[in-house]
């Protein structure tokens, strides 16, 4: 457990969070078409946690993306709420189409990573249009262990 912040904080916060929000991004190629980001660290726990969110998020794994969150916030957004998110974000945005990490945010006690995620989909007169969101992931060490502690679309 880290010091000086108790479960029930990191519950509030995460908490809250996903109910701002609730969505994650995946990965591929890069954002919009861009190369992939070599830069991340590799073997990173945090950023391979953070890289496992996108990918079962890319692939509309529901149960494995779910089974990424503790316990605590699998009973606020579970299969149904990540079938629904992932459904208004492609419906407005298309399918994903890559990600890279930007930066991660200086914080004392957590790792905030922010993403850039890229999507594509066809206009109405068939073009390809491509739009990229930011992803800040929140992760911290629990028990020893990286959680994620929430996520959100910017």
């Amino acid at each position: 457990m880290m010091p000086g912040i108790s479960r029930f904080m990191l519950s509030a916060v995460a908490a809250g969070t996903f109910f701002v929000v609730g969505c994650t991004s995946v990965e591929g190629e890069g954002a919009a078409g861009q190369a992939p980001d070599e830069s991340a660290p590799a073997n990173q726990p945090q950023i391979e946690l953070c890289k496992q969110m996108l990918e079962t998020f890319r692939s509309n794994a529901a149960d494995a993306f779910v089974q990424l969150l503790p316990e605590n916030l699998r009973a606020t957004f579970g299969k149904n709420e990540f079938i629904g998110a992932r459904k208004s974000l492609t419906d407005t945005l298309g399918e994903m189409s890559g990600y890279r990490l930007l930066t991660e945010l200086k914080h004392p006690l957590v790792k905030v990573y922010i993403w850039q995620v890229g999507f594509a989909r066809k206009s109405g007169d068939g073009k390809e249009i491509e739009q990229e969101i930011l992803l800040k992931a929140i992760i911290s060490d629990v028990d020893g262990k990286p959680q994620i502690i929430s996520f959100v679309f910017i």
